[in-house]
């Protein structure tokens, strides 16, 4: 009798278990309540027509892109610590569908950011997130202090260095020595538009 108790008591553990771990998360609706989530993991949450937040951290720069089902009418933002938008794009569809696709992409510097989603749909609706990243790799660590004549990288010559300018990091500066005067070749590559070189 004793095993039986115990073997009911772990079963319902298990039961509670999963039931949490399935549960919907709910979606905060304030810049102030705003959900916090990781990226590349999906978060789902019961939502009625109307903006939600959620507040991700980048541990450095690089790519996000942010899925979402495909719904009739949709806007997606991203505002910085400052609550300045960085980013906005808005989806419309003829076609709605629950699977998830790859709806906007850009590019963050390593930082804290909130990222609004809202969405006209009638009734409550199960909205699905997903968040993805992937680092730029770059070879100075993401960061605002070098973006000064001042507070430049230290660089050395015949060694490749790779940057990255994000939406909202549009300026960085790199130092160099030579022991005597000769001639210096810079081999650069990007695949950015516009950009400028100065030296």
């Amino acid at each position: 009798m004793k095993m039986r108790k115990i073997l009911s008591l772990l079963f319902a553990l298990m039961l509670v278990t999963v039931f949490v771990s399935n549960s919907a998360m709910a979606a905060g609706t304030s810049m102030a309540t705003a959900t916090s989530i990781s990226v590349n993991k999906t978060y789902s949450a019961d939502t009625k027509a109307g903006t939600y937040y959620y507040r991700f951290t980048l541990p450095s720069s690089g790519t996000v892109t942010i899925s979402v089902p495909t719904l009739n009418s949709q806007v997606l933002s991203i505002y910085n610590t400052s609550n300045v938008k960085l980013y906005t794009k808005t989806l419309k569809s003829s076609s709605p569908s629950a699977t998830l696709s790859t709806a906007a992409k850009t590019t963050l510097s390593a930082g804290t950011y909130t990222l609004s989603y809202n969405h006209s749909s009638a009734g409550k609706i199960k909205s699905t997130i997903k968040l993805g990243y992937v680092s730029s790799n770059e070879s100075f660590p993401d960061s605002s202090s070098d973006n000064s004549y001042s507070t430049a990288n230290s660089i050395s010559l015949n060694k490749t260095y790779y940057g990255f300018m994000p939406i909202n990091d549009h300026t960085d500066y790199y130092k160099f020595k030579v022991g005597k005067t000769s001639s210096v070749k810079l081999q650069f590559s990007t695949t950015l538009k516009k950009y400028r070189l100065y030296i």
